[in-house]
């Protein structure tokens, strides 16, 4: 935390003690306020082996189960709120979204959550639009715990960079498939070619995720542009655009 708080970068999920690890990034863009947290998954070897989560006299990351729901309505009660956007940990590793997710993510949602953004399986999971907002399962690797494990268990080799255009008049998040097996790239990950682009997307819609060819402002849509990257866009609504 320190090497990063002296390169200028901030973070959240993660702290000293409870209270920092448990406090959101606050973002102020064109009138409107964001509040962002970050929060693992309860997991009783993660605490008994690694003492992994915060405690209000130990450091750690930030428990999705140590009291973000509560967080989540008290914001949504305030008489200005800002708009909610979690990022959960969550998942079994190289396994498809599991209903414990959905569970959850239902009662993030219902606490007040706007958008959910997820991570921790090491695969793209699937992605729901529900009546409060977006959920993405899973962006998968980035760079990490890839070595050979796709191969060995039959599974996509992909990622997503995820680009969120937030304050706006026309808010949207964009996810940018990307090439993330370490044995090929070399811990480089690198933008999907064409033909894994097509295979990214038929993973999605064979694990639910409805997405089209042409822009949809309630649905997820596929942008191509010449001499560009096509990228998968979400439309965000007015509690993502500035006042």
């Amino acid at each position: 935390l320190d090497a990063f708080s002296q390169q200028g970068i901030s973070t959240f999920g993660a702290g000293m003690n409870a209270a920092q690890a448990h406090a959101p990034l606050t973002l102020a863009i064109n009138g409107r306020r964001f509040k962002f947290f970050s929060a693992y998954w309860f997991r009783q070897y993660m605490e008994q082996d690694c003492a992994f989560y915060a405690h209000p006299r130990r450091a750690g990351v930030a428990c999705i189960s140590g009291g973000l729901t509560e967080k989540l309505r008290a914001e949504k009660r305030s008489d200005d709120p800002a708009t909610l956007i979690v990022l959960a940990h969550w998942g079994q590793d190289y396994q498809w979204t599991r209903p414990q997710q959905r569970q959850l993510a239902k009662r993030l949602m219902d606490a007040g959550a706007d958008l959910i953004i997820g991570s921790g399986p090491h695969i793209p999971g699937d992605i729901l639009r529900t009546g409060q907002g977006w959920v993405l399962y899973s962006i998968g690797n980035g760079v990490f715990n890839s070595n050979g494990e796709y191969q060995s268990r039959g599974m996509p080799p992909y990622g997503f960079i995820v680009r969120l255009s937030l304050g706006g008049t026309q808010p949207a998040l964009e996810l940018q498939p990307i090439f993330t097996d370490n044995q090929q790239t070399f811990w480089q990950p690198r933008p999907v070619s064409e033909t894994e682009f097509e295979h990214v997307i038929t993973i999605l819609r064979e694990q639910g995720t409805r997405i089209t060819e042409q822009p949809r402002q309630e649905g997820a849509w596929i942008k191509r542009q010449k001499n560009a990257r096509p990228v998968i866009v979400l439309p965000l609504d007015i509690r993502f655009a500035g006042r």
